[in-house]
């Protein structure tokens, strides 16, 4: 995804840093679309949010694992 500059390198860290990967991503969101995106994303976590809840980002991961949103 950053080679497609889908998100940046900062993001990915903080993906990678929560204990997500690609594949997690692309269920959530095959299963439920861009809730199912948004919720391992922005889930709280000690008082913190696991990687961001920014709409901007996650409407773009989502259009990059569902092309046809």
């Amino acid at each position: 995804m950053i080679d497609t500059k889908v998100i940046s390198q900062g993001v990915t860290r903080k993906v990678a840093g929560s204990g997500l990967q690609l594949k997690h991503l692309s269920i959530e969101s095959e299963r439920n679309g861009l809730s199912g995106l948004r919720s391992p994303l922005s889930e709280v976590t000690n008082g913190q949010i696991r990687v961001t809840k920014s709409e901007k980002v996650i409407c773009a991961i989502a259009s990059y694992l569902l092309p046809d949103i």
